[in-house]
């Protein structure tokens, strides 16, 4: 990004990639969102002197469908990823050590999700991508 960024905090927030970058400055992700987000990269930072990677915001319909065309269940009914209402984003973890990971979840998940039934944080692993953080609200 060109340093008129309103959203970027240098050296603790970096992006996968500028398609990444500039999702990130979409006024479509909502504050809790974004603000859970800056909670874990000022929170890695200041214990593990380790950015926040962000490997993904938005998803397309055909983006969703590439990722779970091999999951019986979602070609029997396909489901809606919060990534596709741009209420959810994923993050690096593998620059974490396992008690990183875990502190980093406990941080995650000390905000609330909306319905109170789901977790704000979920380390998984989805199709061929590698384990990831997956923040949502």
């Amino acid at each position: 990004m060109n340093g008129k960024s309103k959203h970027h905090i240098p050296h603790i927030l970096k992006f996968k990639t500028d398609r990444i970058a500039k999702e990130w400055e979409s006024e479509k992700i909502p504050q809790k969102l974004r603000d859970t987000v800056i909670l874990g990269a000022f929170y890695s930072f200041t214990y593990f002197k380790k950015p926040l990677v962000l490997t993904g915001i938005y998803r397309t319909p055909q983006e969703q469908y590439d990722i779970y065309k091999d999951n019986p269940a979602f070609i029997e009914s396909p489901w809606k990823s919060n990534h596709q209402v741009w209420r959810a984003i994923d993050l690096r973890s593998r620059i974490y050590t396992p008690d990183e990971i875990r502190r980093l979840m406990e941080v995650f998940n000390s905000i609330p999700y909306r319905d109170g039934k789901k977790k704000t944080a979920v380390y998984h692993k989805v199709g061929d991508n590698s384990f990831h953080f997956h923040i949502q609200v």
